[in-house]
């Protein structure tokens, strides 16, 4: 696992342990080479092979380990490894049950990160369903920042520089590609262009 540099990625049912004589014959080369300050070393470490394929579990936990999945998105992943349907939904009924996976606190998480990037409620509502977050969940995540809203417009309107109708038009597509409200985005262009 730390040859590899996978660590438990590799899922705990894919290596087995190497007796000891064979751990001490490696010590002891590493330490004469060491000792003997050839940097050229001609030891040839084997990767290990696992005899056994990774069980969906130990994929998803491995998956998991590296970033946060909403539930359908882990689904998805699991699928495309080739796992079968009743394996799937056991792995991630577990899953769930340990707390390994919550779609509500994956959804929170995201949507911080989606406001604080600029997104408007809509926007990272969009988003979140698109990662498979239940609508519900993701109506909910997102609606912690529509307070915000005309806020992070207007923020977001304070680095254009405005000279032209041109750079009103650019900044319009701007604040619609990030999902605000088109009401929205006529009462503050019609502000700058009257300033």
């Amino acid at each position: 696992m730390k040859m590899e540099g996978l660590g438990l990625r590799m899922g705990l049912s894919s290596f087995s342990v190497i007796d000891n004589d064979d751990v001490n014959s490696f010590k002891y080369q590493k330490l004469m080479i060491g000792v003997a300050g050839d940097l050229k070393c001609d030891i040839v470490w084997p990767k290990y092979e696992a005899p056994f394929e990774i069980s969906c579990l130990d994929a998803a936990a491995g998956m998991l380990n590296t970033r946060s999945y909403s539930a359908a998105e882990l689904t998805k992943k699991l699928k495309d490894r080739g796992y079968d349907d009743e394996t799937i939904e056991e792995a991630i009924a577990k899953l769930l049950e340990y707390g390994y996976i919550n779609d509500s606190e994956y959804a929170r998480s995201w949507a911080r990160r989606m406001h604080a990037s600029g997104k408007a409620p809509r926007r990272i509502e969009y988003e979140l369903e698109k990662k498979g977050v239940p609508k519900e969940i993701a109506k909910e995540a997102a609606a912690e920042y529509k307070e915000d809203s005309k806020e992070s417009a207007l923020k977001i309107a304070e680095k254009y520089k405005i000279e032209t109708e041109k750079d009103l038009n650019r900044l319009g597509r701007k604040l619609a590609s990030l999902g605000y409200e088109p009401s929205l985005i006529y009462d503050i262009i019609n502000k700058l262009r009257k300033s």
